[in-house]
Parts: C-alpha cells; structure tokens; sequence
C-alpha cells in the first residue's frame, strides 16, 4: 500500500475528476450478436458461450448472462500479465435496476447510523478531501468455477474467469467513518449502491463488514483501477474493495453506509452465500444437517501460469528462467480445477 496524491501512471485526482464523465454511458438493452463462442469444457453441457464485445467500455469478454450483465474474463488474458487490462475485467451484478449513467455532480455518498454525524459526501469531497492510497487486489466471485463442479451446485455458473486482478486507488473506509465518528456500541458496517431490485419485495443488495474490519485501515473506497478511473459496469463512480475477501463483498456504485449497533440480517448476509462450516466448505452430495456460515475470504486457489509472466517473476527474484514452470497460470485456486471450497455453497 502507498499513500500519495499522484499516481505511477499519472492519473491524479484533480484528472479523475475532471474525467468521471467519461463512464456517464448508456447501457446496451442487449448485446449485439457476437460472432464467436468459446467452448469451456463443461462436464455434461451445455459447453458454448458467445463472446461479446458490446458492452460499453468492455472489450472481448464471455457472455454468461445479459440481465443483469454477467460477463466472464477469457482465460487467455490471464496470460498477458498479473493486471487485468480494465476493459477485460469481469463483471457480476445482482440487479438489473442500475444506472446506465450517473450525474457526478448530484452523486453522494450518505454515511448514516451509529455515527456521531451524518455525512453526505460528493465526489470532490471524497477526492480532494481525504488522503489515497492505492493497493493489488484479486477480485473473484465467491462462485469461480463452479460450472466445474461434479454435481452441479446452484448458483451463478461461471468457468474459470469470474476473477480480475487490479492496482485500486481510493481512500481509506476508516477514513470516511472516522470522519462521520463512529459510535461506542457500533458492531457492523452495511454497505448498498445504486442497484435496486427488479421485483417488488425482492431483498436490496446489501453486504457488511465487522466495525473492527471496516476499520482496519485496508478497506478502500475505490474511485480508480489500474491508473483509469472505474468503468461503469465495474461499479463507476465509487466501489467498495475489500482486500482477500470474495467479490460479493466489493459493493458497486456505492452510494450508501450504515453502521449498526446490531447483527446485519438483511437477506443477503443471513440467507445468501452461505457454505457449510467444516473442513474446506465441503460436504458429501446428500449430506445434510451441516451448519451454514457466509463466505468471506477467498479460498486458496491456484492455476499454472503463462511463460511471459514466469519470466518475468523469475527476473524478480533472482532466479533462471528454466527454474520456473513455462506454460502455466496462476491466480487464485486450491490447485484443483473443480473449486470444492464452494461445494453447496448457495448464492441465492
């Protein structure tokens, strides 16, 4: 982590600002008919998905769903590098009620609750008002792979590629809470953005963190990845990251935070992506009478990696190149194609 104002690439924060009108972009009622599909092997099908390049902002990506947009990272760009280019970055929404643009003028950032003052912060604030600091964060879907798994678990069915890499600029969360002054008493911090439900009486996505994580001094509110500011679809203008904790816990287009003097029992913390609490999540297909518990760090996963990165891991260390695998890849795994740690694990 690094505190400072101006950025490796150059990306300031007066730059940012200047250009969060960039991502005010409609979105797509639909993507354009892709032209080619990417077989993934899946253990009895269906195997293909198109690959689309119609979303705004997005290059080459695996359509898994179009409403709301689910669009997975082709694994040959984990290839290229340990940063995933902006545009190739994976994207997952809960809702498909959310701004296809966002006035940055009227946006705010409400801090409400246990606090000894509201606040209601615009993006100037929030930029030019609190310190940065940037920091390397895989972002993965508590669901990575788990199109693979023999049987099949309910859920989102990605392959391989709900997971991105980045470099997150943004400012400390334990910034934003002191500044409003947390109160004695306060247990849980819950989090919301600008997506909404599409049916009514469907729960509003909602996540939260203990006080004392909330507070670490690692949580960021993001407003840039990779020197670029947020695309839309990756949670443009503010998004929360939380470092080593699964994806459903970097809320998008973050808009609202309460802290609680009680346990958070909205649906999506008490009922939703749960797994059982043994030993590696894991559970014998029947099994019954486990005890659920949420998902909240990433699960140790590894894959092989791509003999330009090898090379140039091996320049960093020291080491020769022929001491390190040459056409493999890694992200984050536990070595094993099929992901058990999410076996029964329920995402809705």
């Amino acid at each position: 982590m690094q505190d400072q104002d101006v950025q490796p690439s150059g990306l300031t924060r007066r730059r940012v600002l200047g250009g969060m009108g960039i991502a005010s972009l409609a979105l797509m009622s639909s993507p354009a008919l892709a032209q080619q599909t990417v077989d993934l092997h899946v253990p009895g099908g269906p195997s293909k998905r198109i690959i689309t390049t119609s979303y705004p902002q997005k290059g080459r990506m695996i359509l898994q769903r179009s409403s709301p947009p689910w669009l997975e990272t082709p694994f040959e760009v984990f290839d290229k590098g340990v940063f995933t280019p902006n545009d190739q970055h994976y994207v997952s929404w809960h809702w498909a009620n959310f701004p296809g643009d966002i006035d940055v003028d009227s946006y705010r950032l409400t801090v409400r609750g246990q606090v000894n003052q509201t606040l209601s912060l615009s993006l100037k604030d929030i930029l030019q008002g609190l310190p940065s600091f940037d920091i390397a964060a895989v972002n993965q879907c508590a669901g990575n792979s788990r199109i693979y798994e023999e049987p099949r678990v309910a859920g989102a069915q990605w392959a391989d590629g709900s997971m991105s890499n980045a470099i997150w600029t943004g400012v400390r969360l334990k910034a934003v809470l002191d500044r409003a002054g947390v109160k004695s008493g306060a247990i849980q911090v819950r989090f919301g953005g600008l997506d909404e439900p599409v049916m009514p009486g469907a729960p509003k996505f909602l996540k939260s963190l203990t006080i004392d994580h909330a507070r670490d001094g690692e949580v960021m509110i993001a407003f840039a990845m990779n020197g670029e500011q947020l695309p839309l679809l990756n949670g443009f203008p503010l998004r929360l990251v939380v470092p080593g904790w699964c994806g459903v816990y970097w809320v998008k287009m973050l808009n609202d935070i309460e802290v609680l003097d009680q346990p958070d029992t909205n649906y999506w913390t008490a009922t939703g992506y749960r797994v059982p609490d043994t030993p590696n999540n894991t559970v014998t297909p029947g099994e019954t009478g486990f005890k659920m518990v949420p998902v909240t760090r990433n699960a140790p996963r590894s894959f092989i990696m791509g003999a330009s990165i090898c090379r140039s891991m091996a320049a960093r260390v020291g080491s020769r190149p022929s001491s390190v695998p040459t056409r493999e890849h890694t992200a984050f795994g536990n070595g094993r194609r099929n992901s058990r740690c999410l076996r029964a694990a329920r995402a809705l």
